[in-house]
C-alpha cells in the first residue's frame, strides 16, 4: 500500500492511518501454504524458512506510510506504537521492550523494524529482541532496563544461567516494574553482597 492522494498531508491523515493499520489487523492476509515450512532448518539463534520479506510487505503497511518521530507528539508517538505492535502480534511479530519502556518511545524502534526483512510466520511467536546485551554504556533502553546489570551481578555470584531466565520471566508475567531509585538501591545491595563474598 503506498501512500494514495497525499494520505499524510491530509488533516485526518492520522486518523486515517490508524484506521487502516486497524483494518489490516482485522484482516491479514493469509500466509500462502506450505510457504512456511519450505527449506526449513534451525541454525543457533535462529530458525529459516525459506524466503525472507520486508515486515512492511507480511503487514502490508508501506514504510512511507508510517510518519517520522519529529512530525508526531507524544500522544500520537504512543497511539501509533501501541497500534503497530498489536498489527505486529497478529503476524507473531513480538517486539520485546522492556516492560516500562514508554510507548512513544517504543515507535523510533519500530520504525526500523519495518524496514527489516524477516520470515513471516502461521503460529507461534518470534521474538524480536532490540538489545544487544553489552551493558549500561551501549544500551538501547538505558534507564528502562536491568537485564545486563542483573545478568552481570548472577554470573559473578555463580548462579546458573537458567536461575537468571527464570528471575526475569517472572518478572515479565509480574509486571514489575521497579522505579529507577528501587531498581539503583537492588542493584548496589547485590554488588555490595558480592564484595563482601
Amino acid at each position: 500500500m503506498t501512500n494514495p492522494e497525499g494520505l499524510l498531508n491530509r488533516g485526518d491523515g492520522f486518523e486515517q492511518l490508524v484506521q487502516t493499520i486497524r483494518q489490516r489487523a482485522e484482516n491479514p492476509h493469509p500466509l500462502e501454504p506450505g510457504g512456511e515450512f519450505a527449506a526449513w532448518s534451525y541454525t543457533g539463534w535462529q530458525y529459516l524458512y525459506g524466503e525472507k520479506e520486508p515486515i512492511s510487505a507480511i503487514t502490508g503497511i508501506d514504510c512511507e506510510l508510517l510518519p517520522a518521530n519529529d512530525t508526531l507528539d507524544k500522544k500520537q508517538l504512543a497511539i501509533l506504537a501501541n497500534e503497530l505492535e498489536k498489527l505486529l502480534r497478529v503476524y507473531h511479530f513480538v517486539l520485546d521492550f522492556p516492560v516500562n519502556f514508554p510507548p512513544h518511545l517504543r515507535y523510533e524502534f519500530i520504525i526500523r523494524f519495518w524496514r527489516e526483512e524477516h520470515l513471516e510466520f502461521s503460529s507461534g511467536d518470534n521474538h524480536i529482541d532490540f538489545c544487544n546485551y553489552q551493558g549500561e554504556t551501549a544500551c538501547p533502553f538505558s534507564g528502562y532496563c536491568i537485564v545486563c546489570t542483573d545478568v552481570e551481578v548472577y554470573l559473578r555470584s555463580g548462579q546458573r544461567w537458567d536461575h537468571i531466565r527464570k528471575y526475569e520471566k517472572a518478572r515479565l508475567w509480574a509486571r514489575y516494574t521497579p522505579s529507577r531509585k528501587k531498581r539503583d538501591g537492588l542493584v548496589t545491595q547485590l554488588q555490595a553482597a558480592l564484595e563482601a563474598c
